[in-house]
C-alpha cells in the first residue's frame, strides 16, 4: 500500500479545506442575495443535493414548533427530482410523536446518519408515509438540525438510493455548514419580509391618514376663506359707501381689517402649499434651472417694472428633479431676493451653480438687507421671520416650503449672510 508522505497529506487536506471554504462562501453569498422565500428554500435543497447527494429535503417547523413541513426537495437525478417534488411537497409530520427521523432530530436536537435496509425503514415509518418511504428506496440517510441563534427551526435531510454509498464524516460536516448558512438566510429573509409587511401596512395607514388630513385641510381652508372674504368685502363696502362720513382713524382701522383679512387668506394658501409639497409625487426629469430662473425674474419684473435690478443668471444650469417642485423652490428664493433688495438702489440678484467635490451646489445670491447669521437656524421653520412684516411683506412659510422641496429631492439647503450685506442660499439635489 502506497502512503503519501505527511507533508503531502497535509497539503492535500489543506487544498480540500480551501476548496470547501470557497464553495461555502459562494453558497452563503448565493443564499444571502435571494429575496424570494420559495426560491431560497429551493436553492438550499438543490445545493445540498448537488454538493453531497443524492436526494434532499428541507423541512421547517410551524410557528408553534408542533408540525414539521417539507418546504423544498431536490435530487441529482432529473426523474427522481420530479418524484421528490411531487410526492414530498408540503408533507407534514408531528414534531411531538412522529417516528420520522426528521421529527426525532427536532426533538433531540442531535444529528442522525446511518446505512439502513429500505424495508426496515418502511416498517418503522408512520402509516401515512410508508408508501412514500418505499418509493424513495433509502439505503443511507443523514439528517441535521437547522439552528438559528440557538433555536431549531427545521432539518436538512439527505438520502442515497443505492447500497454501498455511505455518508462520511466529511459529508456530515459539509451538510451541517450548509444547514447553518441556509438557516441564517431563511431567518434573515423572514425578518426582512416581516419588516417589509410592517412597512407596507404602515405606509397604507399613513396614506389613509394623509388623505383624511388633505380633505380636512381643504375643508378648513374653505370654511376659513368664506368669513375672511366677508370681512374684507364688508370693510371695502363701508369704505366706499360711508367713507365720507368716517374720520381718518376709522378709515385706517377698516384698511387694517381689510389688509389683515388678505394676509390671512395668503397664509391659508401658503399652508395648503406647504401641505401639498409634502404629499406631491415626485416625477424626476432633466430640468433647466436657468430657464426657470429667467421666467421667474421676468414675472417679478412685470409686478414692479420701475425697479432697476441687475440680474446675473448662469446659463445652462441643469438638475435632475421634479420641474414643478423645483419651480416652487426657485420662485420662493428669487422672490425673497427681489423683496429684500427693494431698498437697495444698486440691487443685484444672482443665480448659478458650482461643483463641490462630487456634488453640484446651486445658489441664489443677493445684496439686500441680509440677516444675522446667529439666527440662521430659524430661517426654514414655518412662521419664523427675521424681519418686520410691516417692512417686508410675507407669511413666513416660503422658506419652509423650499426646504421641504429640497429634502424631498434628498438634498440639503443652507444660507450664509451678514446683516445689511446680502444673503446667499445654497442647495443640493
Amino acid at each position: 500500500m502506497n502512503l503519501l508522505p505527511v507533508p503531502e497529506l497535509l497539503s492535500a487536506k489543506l487544498m480540500r479545506n480551501n476548496a470547501r471554504l470557497r464553495v461555502l462562501a459562494e453558497v452563503a453569498n448565493s443564499f444571502a442575495i435571494t429575496t424570494d422565500y420559495n426560491e431560497l428554500c429551493d436553492k438550499i435543497a438543490n445545493t445540498a443535493s448537488d454538493l453531497i447527494g443524492d436526494g434532499c429535503m428541507l423541512t421547517l417547523t410551524d410557528e408553534n414548533n408542533k408540525v414539521l413541513v417539507n418546504v423544498a426537495s431536490s435530487h441529482r437525478d432529473s426523474e427522481m427530482r420530479v418524484v421528490y417534488k411531487n410526492y414530498l411537497k408540503k408533507i407534514k409530520v408531528s414534531t411531538i410523536d412522529s417516528s420520522a427521523i426528521s421529527a426525532q432530530v427536532i426533538r433531540s436536537g442531535e444529528l442522525k446518519y446511518a446505512d439502513v435496509n429500505p424495508e426496515d425503514l418502511v416498517a418503522k415509518a408512520d402509516d401515512n408515509l410508508k408508501a412514500l418511504v418505499a418509493k424513495l428506496n433509502v439505503h443511507s440517510y443523514a439528517v441535521v438540525p437547522i439552528r438559528v441563534h440557538g433555536k431549531i427551526i427545521g432539518t436538512l435531510s439527505l438520502v442515497r438510493s443505492a447500497a454501498g454509498r455511505s455518508y462520511e464524516p466529511e459529508d456530515i460536516s459539509l451538510l451541517q455548514d450548509l444547514a447553518a448558512r441556509g438557516g441564517l438566510a431563511i431567518e434573515n429573509l423572514r425578518l426582512y419580509n416581516d419588516l417589509e409587511a410592517r412597512v407596507n401596512d404602515r405606509t397604507h395607514d399613513l396614506e389613509i391618514v394623509n388623505k383624511e388630513l388633505e380633505s380636512f385641510s381643504y375643508s378648513v381652508a374653505h370654511d376659513l376663506r368664506s368669513p375672511l372674504r366677508s370681512i374684507d368685502g364688508y370693510s371695502q363696502t363701508v369704505l366706499q359707501d360711508k367713507g365720507e362720513q368716517l374720520d381718518d382713524e376709522a378709515k385706517e382701522l377698516l384698511n387694517k381689517i381689510s389688509a389683515s383679512a388678505k394676509r390671512m387668506n395668503r397664509l391659508i394658501d401658503d399652508l395648503l402649499n406647504l401641505s401639498q409639497v409634502t404629499r406631491t409625487e415626485i416625477v424626476k426629469q432633466k430640468v433647466n434651472l436657468s430657464e426657470l430662473a429667467e421666467d421667474i425674474i421676468f414675472s417679478l419684473k412685470e409686478t414692479n417694472p420701475s425697479r432697476q435690478v441687475k440680474i446675473n443668471i448662469q446659463p445652462n444650469v441643469f438638475a435632475m428633479g421634479d420641474v414643478q417642485l423645483l419651480e416652487i423652490a426657485l420662485t420662493n428664493l428669487l422672490s425673497n431676493a427681489w423683496k429684500f433688495t427693494k431698498k437697495n438702489n444698486t440691487a443685484c440678484i444672482e443665480f448659478g451653480s458650482f461643483r463641490r467635490h462630487t456634488q453640484m451646489v446651486y445658489y441664489v445670491k443677493d445684496n439686500g438687507v441680509g440677516f444675522d447669521q446667529a439666527y440662521s437656524n430659524k430661517l426654514f421653520h414655518a412662521f419664523q421671520r427675521l424681519h418686520d412684516s410691516q417692512e417686508f411683506e410675507g407669511t413666513g412659510v416660503g422658506l419652509a416650503i423650499t426646504q421641504r422641496v429640497i429634502h424631498r429631492h434628498r438634498g440639503t439647503i443652507w444660507a450664509e449672510s451678514t446683516l445689511n450685506e446680502g444673503a446667499t442660499f445654497y442647495f443640493t439635489l
